[in-house]
C-alpha cells in the first residue's frame, strides 16, 4: 500500500497568465472640419484596452510572486506553489476599455491541461460570473469586464492519480481585442449562481410543523442542489439589480419549476415579501378602488420590483392570462408591463410540492417546500405577515385570490377561516423568469 504524500511532498506549480490587447482592424484618428453651413468638428478617437485592479481571492495559497501588471498593463504574471491537495490560487482582474472606440474579442488562446494533468489539477479562466469567453464579445467604450483566474491542486482523486514528482509548468491565457464591427454582440451574462450558504431561521411558538407535530427546531431553507440539474428548492443568488454582485442576503431565490410555456426558463421565487420592490413584511390589501376583491393582481403588482429596480431580469412575457386553480382563464391578457417580476401560481406550487389545491385541510400541506415560507409566520406567529397572495383566482368566485398561508402551510383562499384565524394579512412575493442559459447550475 502506497504511503500518503500529504505534507511531505510538495507539488510546485508556477502559473503565468497573460492577456495581450491589440488592434486587428485599422482605424484612423479623425480630426477634421466639415463645412455645411457652419463648422462641425469630428473629435479624435482613442484606443485603450488594458488591465486594472488585480485582487487575490480570500483563501488562496501564498504566492511566490504576486500578480503583477506589465506591458503597459496588458499582461498579468503570477507564480504560486501549491503543496497540499485542496489548496488553490485565484485572482480577479478587470479588463477595461478606457478608449472611445468599442472593442470586441477576436481571438482566445489558452493553455489546455493534458489528460494526465487533469487528474490532479484544475485550471479555469472565465468572466467572474462564470460565463466563458466567446469570439465577438463586446467591450464597449467606457466599460469593463472582470476576469477570474483559478488553479487548484485537486483533493477529490485517488492517491494513485497524484504525480510522483514535483511539477512545474506555466499556464497562459492570451486574448486579442480588436475594433468592434457589426458582428460584435453583448456577451452573455450570468444572472444567477448556486448559493454557497443557506438561510436559516428558528421556529418559535411551535409554529413550524414536522409530520403534523408542532416543533421549535431550527429550519434551513432550500438546498445547494446537484450540479447540472434543477430541483424544487435549489437556492440561487441572482444579480437582479445589475450591480455585479450576487448578494446572498438580499438576492436569494429558490427554484420552483420550469416555466409552463417554455422549459428553457426557470421560475424562481424570492426569499421575502416586498413592498415598493424592496424586502418587507408589511401586508397589502388586495382590494382595488372599485371594491372588487380581485381583478387579477392589479393592486398587488404595484408593490413588485419595477424594471428600473431589478433591471437585470425581465419576464419572458409581460402579458399573462390569469387563471383559476382548475386552469380556466378568468382575466385575459393581464399586463405586468413595467415590472420585472410577477406572482406565483397554485399550479407552480402543486408541481413543485406534489400537492393539489383543496386536497388537504391539515396544517403542513406545503412543508416539503418550506423554502416557500421563509419570512412568514410559518417560523413565528409573532410576525405580521401571514404569507403572500398568489396570481391564481378562485374558480367559483374569481373575485377571491389564493394565498399561501405561512401559519398553516396551506394553499387557501384569502377570505377563509384559515386566512383570518391568526389575524394576519398577506404580502406580495416576487417571481422571476430566468433563461437557464443565464444560470450557473
Amino acid at each position: 500500500m502506497r504511503r500518503k504524500r500529504y505534507g511531505k511532498k510538495k507539488f510546485y506549480l508556477s502559473i503565468i497568465v497573460g492577456l495581450l490587447t491589440s488592434i486587428g482592424i485599422g482605424y484612423s484618428y479623425l480630426s477634421s472640419t466639415l463645412s455645411i453651413n457652419g463648422n462641425i468638428t469630428v473629435s479624435k478617437n482613442s484606443w485603450d484596452v488594458h488591465f486594472e485592479n488585480v485582487v487575490v481571492n480570500e483563501g488562496s495559497a501564498n504566492a511566490t510572486s504576486v500578480p503583477t501588471l506589465s506591458n503597459n498593463n496588458t499582461k498579468v504574471v503570477a507564480s504560486v506553489s501549491l503543496d497540499v491537495p485542496g489548496s488553490f490560487y485565484e485572482f480577479t482582474v478587470d479588463v477595461v476599455n478606457n478608449g472611445s472606440i468599442d472593442a470586441m474579442l477576436s481571438n482566445i488562446v489558452s493553455t489546455s491541461l493534458t489528460e494526465e494533468q487533469k487528474k490532479y489539477l484544475e485550471y479555469s479562466v472565465s468572466y467572474v460570473d462564470g460565463v466563458q469567453f466567446n469570439n465577438n464579445d463586446l467591450l464597449a467604450a467606457g466599460s469593463k469586464d472582470t476576469i477570474s483566474v483559478r488553479v487548484k491542486y485537486r483533493d477529490d482523486v485517488s492517491e494513485d492519480d497524484y504525480p510522483d514528482s514535483d511539477q512545474s509548468f506555466t499556464l497562459t491565457l492570451q486574448t486579442t481585442y480588436v475594433q468592434a464591427d457589426s458582428t460584435a454582440k453583448e456577451r452573455e451574462k450570468m444572472l444567477c449562481k448556486r448559493a454557497v450558504i443557506l438561510h436559516e431561521e428558528t421556529c418559535v411558538d411551535g409554529s413550524c410543523v414536522d409530520d403534523g407535530v408542532a416543533t421549535n427546531s431550527a429550519i434551513i431553507y432550500g438546498s445547494f442542489g446537484t450540479d447540472g440539474t434543477f430541483t424544487s428548492g435549489d437556492a440561487f443568488d441572482c444579480d437582479v439589480n445589475g450591480d455585479g454582485t450576487f448578494d446572498s442576503a438580499t438576492e436569494r431565490f429558490y427554484y420552483v419549476s420550469d416555466l409552463d410555456t417554455n422549459s428553457n426558463y426557470a421560475v424562481l421565487v424570492y426569499y421575502s415579501n416586498v413592498a415598493g420592490g424592496v424586502p418587507s413584511n408589511s401586508t397589502t390589501f388586495a382590494y382595488n378602488s372599485s371594491g372588487n376583491a380581485y381583478l387579477g393582481p392589479k393592486t398587488i403588482m404595484l408593490e413588485l420590483p419595477t424594471t428600473s429596480q431589478w433591471k437585470n431580469v425581465s419576464l419572458a412575457n409581460t402579458t399573462r392570462d390569469i387563471k383559476d386553480e382548475q386552469g380556466t382563464v378568468r382575466v385575459d391578457g393581464f399586463s405586468y408591463a413595467g415590472y420585472s417580476a410577477r406572482l406565483l401560481t397554485t399550479q407552480e406550487i402543486e408541481k413543485a410540492c406534489n400537492v393539489e389545491v383543496g386536497d388537504s385541510l391539515l396544517k403542513g400541506e406545503t412543508n416539503n417546500c418550506n423554502y416557500l415560507l421563509e419570512n412568514t409566520n410559518y417560523s413565528s406567529l409573532n410576525l405580521v405577515v401571514g404569507g403572500y397572495r398568489l396570481e391564481t383566482v378562485c374558480y367559483y368566485d374569481f373575485s377571491d385570490s389564493y394565498v399561501l398561508d405561512g401559519a398553516s402551510s396551506l394553499l387557501d383562499i384569502s377570505n377563509t377561516i384559515v386566512a383570518s384565524e391568526y389575524g394576519r394579512g398577506y404580502g406580495n412575493r416576487p417571481v422571476i423568469e430566468v433563461p437557464k442559459s443565464a444560470i450557473l447550475y
